[in-house]
């Protein structure tokens, strides 16, 4: 049923789409797409529902058309499923992050595995192995060890505040975007990201820019001081704090981090950061160190790391001892053997396996990473490891190895958006004997093993989920050479 036209709940800052909203009752949604989306059909068309789980039915304002799609948010629920739960956080469903706070643990873990199989669909064609059961978190509540936080002069408004009329007091903010709109700020009153004091000590910065009266980013006018709130933390309770602001004098930013060090002993490293183009991000920014250390101590395993302002870690350190553990068993690593590591960062993984092979070559396209990666290397006394700063092709192409010992096992962890296809090309050129692939992205990764399937087999699949509450999953695959 289609009641036409209607008006969506829009803040002072946002609205979604120009168009009329168009209300559609009595959806029935069918599955979940691959980003956490109740998919359903409505006169041929699909339909993504946010916040819906298969098996509900639902009334909907769809709020944007996106490459024939219809997306759109739930506005009253006929039918629940089972599998749905009370959201932890006040914010749920508004703010853009925990997308599935909604969803019972053990069916984000079906979901998350049905989404690993979606995606080696384009694969079926080959002789699979069976699917190993997803290794789930035991963590579901401040597992994250990093937290970008935006700061605001004009807060998202929710429709229960603009109920009464105008809001014209207390619009600063300091949150996450809301879901949908990553223009916008949402502030947030409690986070279950970061362990404590993280959401204690972002409140306290809130207030305490407010009292002094700082100002806070205004992403319209493209104006005011505050910017962004990095937070970073390690196992070890040692905390990084990054303050990104909009312009040249460093004299408020300072005094927030004064503020900072006073009131919270675990902050051990201060940087601030002058960012005045529309880019929020701290890379290719100048990081002013302001006092404390400059890297935070973290610990996987045996081995020490530092961890940098811009130092790549996995951010959920837990999962990441047994994402690691995952890579190293299937890699079946012999005391005699060369292994090669590719996107190797700050060299998490070559630190971590070095103890149990001859010899790890980590590669990896930024010079400061691989910095890092020698710096880890020498305070934990790890003798067995090269780092090379070069593009993977280069590196890995079969002339490459005339004057080295041939790699009989290559660990690979690349971005979401996969390896270069010329990567793939070196590898079946390079023909190493063993490939252990993770991948924060089974898509993207099924392709890829699309192309190695030329010269090489899968053995394992092993899903792990690293970030709960979300659709994100991990997936770790070995491959042997033909």
């Amino acid at each position: 049923m289609d009641r036409g036209p209607s008006t969506e709940d829009c803040g002072p800052n946002y609205c979604t789409m120009a168009e009329p909203i168009r209300e559609i009752l009595g959806l029935e949604i069918l599955d979940m797409d691959i980003h956490g989306r109740g998919w359903a059909k409505y006169n041929g068309r699909t339909v993504l529902v946010e916040n819906a789980l298969p098996g509900e039915v639902v009334d909907v304002n769809v709020y944007r058309k996106d490459k024939g799609m219809l997306l759109a948010r739930p506005t009253n629920f006929i039918k629940t499923s089972p599998e749905r739960v009370e959201p932890t956080c006040k914010h749920f469903g508004v703010c853009g992050g925990c997308k599935w706070q909604n969803v019972e643990y053990t069916s984000q873990l079906q979901y998350k595995t049905a989404f690993v199989a979606k995606a080696f669909k384009q694969l079926e064609h080959l002789d699979l192995p069976t699917m190993r059961p997803i290794v789930p978190s035991d963590n579901l509540l401040h597992y994250r060890n990093k937290m970008d936080y935006g700061f605001t002069s004009r807060r998202w408004l929710t429709a229960a505040e603009m109920a009464d009329g105008p809001v014209t007091e207390g619009l600063t903010g300091l949150g996450q975007h809301p879901s949908g709109a990553f223009d916008k700020i949402l502030h947030l009153d409690e986070c279950f990201l970061l362990e404590e004091p993280g959401n204690t000590l972002r409140l306290a910065v809130k207030q305490f820019a407010d009292e002094q009266g700082i100002t806070f980013h205004d992403h319209r006018a493209r104006a005011g001081y505050l910017r962004q709130l990095i937070l970073r933390n390690s196992s070890l309770g040692e905390w990084m704090i990054i303050l990104m602001v909009g312009e040249t004098d460093p004299t408020d930013a300072q005094k927030i981090l004064d503020f900072i060090e006073a009131n919270f002993p675990q902050a051990k490293s201060f940087f601030y950061v002058i960012n005045d183009t529309l880019n929020d991000s701290i890379f290719g920014k100048e990081l002013v160190h302001y006092k404390g250390q400059t890297y935070i101590n973290e610990k996987l395993g045996e081995v020490m790391f530092r961890i940098g302002p811009l130092s790549f870690f996995q951010t959920n350190h837990a999962q990441a001892v047994k994402l690691y553990n995952v890579a190293a068993e299937m890699a079946n690593l012999k005391p005699h053997e060369t292994v090669y590591d590719l996107y190797t960062g700050t060299g998490s993984i070559a630190l971590y396996i070095a103890n149990q092979v001859k010899h790890v070559t980590g590669i990896e396209l930024i010079p400061e990473a691989i910095a890092d990666a020698w710096d880890n290397a020498r305070r934990n006394n790890i003798t067995n490891v090269h780092f090379i700063a070069a593009d993977m092709k280069d590196v890995i192409k079969k002339d490459y190895f005339k004057n080295l010992p041939k790699p009989d096992l290559l660990i690979t962890d690349p971005p979401r958006a996969g390896m270069h296809p010329k990567v793939v090309e070196a590898l079946l050129e390079a023909e190493i004997p063993r490939i252990v692939y993770v991948s924060c992205n089974p898509v993207t990764q099924a392709t890829d093993l699309l192309g190695l399937s030329k010269k090489y087999r899968i053995t394992a699949i092993q899903p792990v989920d690293m970030f709960p509450q979300t659709y994100h999953v991990e997936n770790v695959v070995a491959l042997e050479l033909i």
